[in-house]
């Protein structure tokens, strides 16, 4: 039986990819790019007046002034955004500007309309402080964000809204981004029926499909559920050929001990070659891992447990860094967090403990919740992490740092 480190280690460093695609632009949050972006202009492509005011010249730098300080020029002309400029300040001049305008040719500085004596019943009359003027202020030069021809975002790079708004800024409709991750989600069991139905006397619903469908959608992927299936070989074996078409085959229950736990056979007949089955660590000690490769695609296969909080923790620790692989990300960092309150765990295995995990003062803090079994999702409502609690090392009391890992966000 691996330890949870050698398990990880066992996980392929460089799976195969997923190929790249075109991807429209207001389609594109969250995608990944699968090329670096050029820009291709100068951004701005001209240069822009920061500030609603007035456009100087080089002379009103050093004019001569009166005895409050003040020289007076005077106002020839008005430049709204979006109009090129029909005149250039001379001395002596100014143009009154607004924010984003095009800043002729001569402007010293663009100085703001709070910093002058100015009059909208004399709008060709203009008293500046020559000492408040600097070259250069309120004037956005040409090229001062990104010049033609530099790296614009590089492969690799998650696109958020801003990433999105940078790439509108130069007419680009469209990405090229990593496809994203196919991962078949197959439910097993004669006691498992849809979430969606009552479930006869005997029977639960199958509260794991959706929630691993939800955590393959948070890691970028794309989630297929299939049918729930009985433990029987061939109902078995038809669903794993299906379930291997996809990139990431994830199989909930049928890989513990039992007479009925069919689905490590039926996935080795199927041709999955195996890597790993069985981790000294709780929740999850029965996950089994293995590979399927058809001429040119590749399918990772987890059979995760049956019990939900298990599927989630192995999700959380063993899948969700090879669908980071997958579309060339890093895997979730991994964190050190202090208990707030002694904890003790049962048993001979490490324990994925959830917890509740937060920052005080700029420390990652983790409270661990009362979970008890494998199917008790209360538990799970209300953390969003879990910490890796050992026996070896009791008692764990508070203020001890231990490794966590954030499951998602929690914090409403």
């Amino acid at each position: 039986m691996l330890s949870i480190q050698e398990a990880l280690a066992a996980l392929p460093d460089s799976p195969p990819p997923c190929t790249a695609e075109s991807c429209a632009l207001t389609d594109a949050l969250g995608r990944i790019l699968a090329e670096s972006l050029i820009a291709p202009e100068d951004s701005p492509t001209f240069p822009k007046a920061l500030m609603d005011g007035f456009a100087v010249h080089n002379s009103a730098l050093t004019a001569p002034t009166d005895s409050a300080g003040l020289t007076e020029l005077r106002v020839t002309d008005t430049l709204l955004a979006g109009q090129m400029p029909r005149s250039a300040p001379s001395p002596g001049q100014a143009l009154r500007i607004m924010t984003g305008a095009v800043t002729p040719d001569g402007t010293a500085a663009v100085i703001p309309i709070e910093m002058t004596e100015f009059r909208e019943a004399e709008p060709e009359r203009l008293r500046v402080n020559p000492q408040e003027l600097q070259a250069g202020m309120n004037i956005l030069p040409r090229a001062a964000n990104i010049a033609a021809g530099t790296e614009l975002l590089s492969s690799g790079t998650v696109l958020h809204p801003g990433r999105i708004a940078a790439l509108a800024e130069f007419g680009i409709t469209t990405v090229p981004v990593y496809r994203q991750p196919r991962v078949a989600v197959l439910p097993t069991g004669d006691e498992v029926v849809h979430f969606s139905r009552q479930p006869p006397p005997g029977h639960i619903r199958n509260s794991s499909q959706p929630m691993l469908a939800s955590q393959a959608r948070s890691a970028g992927a794309v989630p297929i559920l299939l049918d729930p299936v009985p433990d029987q070989p061939h109902s078995l074996a038809d669903s794993i050929r299906t379930g291997l078409l996809a990139d990431v085959l994830l199989l909930t229950g049928g890989v513990s001990m039992g007479t009925h736990d069919f689905v490590p056979q039926e996935l080795e007949r199927a041709g999955v070659r195996k890597i790993f089955h069985g981790i000294r660590m709780k929740p999850g000690k029965p996950l089994w891992f293995g590979i399927a490769q058809q001429d040119d695609h590749t399918c990772l296969v987890f059979g995760l447990p049956g019990n939900p909080v298990s599927s989630l923790v192995c999700f959380e620790l063993f899948v969700r860094p090879l669908l980071c692989r997958l579309q060339k990300q890093p895997a979730p960092e991994r964190h050190r967090a202090a208990l707030t309150m002694d904890f003790s765990v049962r048993g001979n295995r490490p324990v994925c403990q959830p917890a509740q995990l937060s920052l005080c003062n700029g420390r990652l803090q983790a409270t661990p919740l009362n979970w008890k079994v494998s199917a008790d999702l209360n538990a799970i409502t209300a953390a969003n992490g879990m910490v890796l609690l050992n026996p070896e090392d009791e008692p764990a009391v508070a203020g001890q740092t231990v490794p966590a890992w954030y499951w998602y966000s929690n914090e409403r």
